[in-house]
């Protein structure tokens, strides 16, 4: 709740303690990926 999760699955990508992305709802590999990458 105090993340605002409001939809299952839901990830959250934290960067020193920050949430930069979120990714809500059924995603395919490849998407996921991208998410990280961008991150790294």
């Amino acid at each position: 709740e105090r993340l605002g999760v409001k939809g299952f699955p839901t990830m959250l990508f934290m960067k020193d303690g920050e949430e930069v992305n979120r990714i809500t709802g059924l995603q395919q590999k490849p998407a996921i990926v991208k998410a990280i990458d961008e991150i790294l």
